[in-house]
């Protein structure tokens, strides 16, 4: 179909230039303010990189393995060291303090920052307090075992003891089934739950072999 000279375009292709109009446009756009910012990043002052937290140097690491402490994974929230060569000023002071300042002259030395001293206090009470922590756990882990074993043994040998009179009981009575029932019972009995629960116990049976019938002819009630 051929369209006259001078008559108004479809809608669909108004419609389409349109919708090119503002994708151009929303491109265009978007171009510019990358370039903005890439223009204000290069011009902003460039600020200094922190390295905090981050792990102990080797002189660090030794401080704390002086106060017998593992310095393994620690990390310390303060900026490196400086490491530089000293001033006339500060070789001076060292000699007013009566340090041969000698060794230090033209030769780098690491300089802590009061910032990296506070740090290292800082760093070294928690480790301290944790290990103190640590110990004292272990220690109460260690008298709760003690205490444990200890009820373990003397348990074990109540429940002996009572279990007897179950085991004598039935067995002069040819009840040998609540005999040594009686007596295992007992001995389990007063191992896990002590004296306490092991005289109930060794009551119990020895109320059930009286009731029992007597199966000996040589036992009398």
């Amino acid at each position: 179909m051929t369209r006259v000279k001078g008559s108004p375009k479809s809608p669909i292709y108004r419609a389409f230039s349109r919708v090119r109009f503002l994708v151009f446009f929303v491109i265009a756009m978007h171009l510019c303010i990358n370039l903005l910012k890439s223009q204000l990043t290069t011009n902003a002052p460039s600020q200094p990189v922190s390295s905090k937290p981050r792990p102990l140097t080797e002189s660090e690491a030794n401080e704390v393995r002086s106060h017998n402490l593992d310095p393994t994974g620690m990390m310390i929230d303060a900026d490196l060291p400086v490491t530089r060569s000293l001033t006339q000023d500060e070789l001076q002071s060292l000699e007013n303090q009566g340090i041969d300042s000698s060794a230090y002259k033209n030769k780098p030395s690491t300089l802590a920052t009061d910032e990296e001293r506070a740090a290292m206090e800082r760093l070294i009470t928690s480790a301290q307090m944790a290990q103190q922590a640590l110990e004292a756990q272990k220690s109460n882990e260690k008298k709760m075992n003690g205490l444990i074993f200890n009820g373990l043994v003397f348990g074990t040998i109540e429940g002996l003891f009572l279990g007897l009179i179950p085991l004598v009981t039935g067995l002069r009575k040819n009840q040998a089934g609540l005999a040594f029932g009686g007596f295992f019972v007992c001995l389990i009995v007063g191992a896990v739950g002590g004296f306490i629960l092991c005289i109930p116990c060794a009551a119990l049976f020895w109320w059930l072999l009286k009731k029992s019938p007597n199966k000996s002819a040589e036992f009398k009630d």
